[in-house]
């Protein structure tokens, strides 16, 4: 399965900023900024056909080569081996308050790590200054540690078994937004198989050391093996704006829970693994981030 290093920064606020509901596009545009300022020697407007690309850590994090493992090839636009799971939106935040960002590097995103680190010691969250006050590695295997500012080692989560009564509840922390035939998947077409289609796609596109898998077989597992029970689901409307496309992008997505049910088994790594990798679009900003939950009674948080 994936390589990956989950992380969680701790930022001090220098001066007052209000967050907007989804702070994700504010922080992936903030660490955005300070990277490109920091690693461009170039000045070039886009990183396609730059020379030095291979080896530039903006490039190679938020304009990353297609890639031709796994479904990669069907990308037009590669996933970035990185994701950020930011803290609660549409608040203020006075001078001094410390502001929580889960991040996780994943694949060849994991030798980037110190030139990021030098960024974000320098961080500007809108108008507002930031001071990086620490960050810790959280091997998903492992005690939290102060993280090095080298290159960080790549760690394969290790699934248990799946839950014996063979039913899984499924919490999204922020909104899951999944295609299909282009439109975006409703609450009302909502169904395992395109999450585990995602999370294949996703999972082996990302890195080229990941086992080989039969995609077909899966999501026809999912299909047909899986069920879909309780869904307690609803669309969450929201956009931002694109200096790039020179547009609003919609960020809407489904939020809520379900449960899976059925024979877990053959699915059970990708759905373990997803809770650090996300699902669907826009992942990269924070969107698609799920928990895995024994059971609504017992409550117990399997993964992360």
């Amino acid at each position: 399965m994936i390589r990956l290093h989950p992380l969680q920064l701790t930022f001090e606020a220098q001066d007052a900023l209000v967050l907007p509901a989804q702070p994700g596009t504010l922080w992936r545009s903030a660490i955005g900024a300070r990277l490109r300022a920091d690693a461009c020697i170039t000045g070039a407007s886009q990183c396609r056909g730059c020379r030095v690309a291979e080896r530039c850590a903006y490039a190679q994090l938020f304009e990353p080569p297609r890639r031709h493992a796994g479904l990669a090839p069907r990308f037009r636009d590669p996933p970035r081996p990185w994701v950020i799971a930011p803290g609660p939106g549409g608040q203020r935040v006075a001078p001094g308050e410390h502001l929580e960002l889960g991040l996780t590097l994943m694949a060849d995103g994991l030798a980037y790590w110190p030139s990021l680190y030098r960024a974000l010691q320098r961080l500007r969250l809108g108008p507002a200054p930031l001071r990086l006050v620490r960050a810790v590695s959280h091997p998903p295997q492992g005690e939290p540690a102060p993280a090095p500012a080298k290159p960080l080692p790549g760690y394969r989560p290790e699934p248990p078994a799946p839950p014996p009564e063979g039913s899984v509840q499924i919490t999204l922390d922020s909104p899951l937004r999944l295609q299909r035939n282009g439109r975006p998947l409703t609450a009302e077409a909502f169904s395992p198989e395109p999450l585990i289609a995602a999370l294949l796609r996703r999972i082996t596109s990302l890195d080229e050391t990941a086992p080989e898998v039969d995609h077909g077989a899966l999501t026809r597992h999912a299909q047909e093996a899986v069920a879909l029970r309780d869904p307690v689901l609803r669309w969450y409307d929201a956009d931002r704006s694109s200096s790039r496309q020179g547009r609003r992008v919609p960020l809407g997505g489904l939020v809520g829970h379900f449960r899976l049910e059925g024979a877990l088994a053959p699915i059970w790594p990708w759905l373990w693994t997803g809770q650090w990798v996300h699902a669907g679009k826009s992942a990269v900003m924070g969107l698609g981030r799920f928990r895995l939950v024994e059971s609504e009674e017992r409550g117990g948080v399997l993964g992360i």
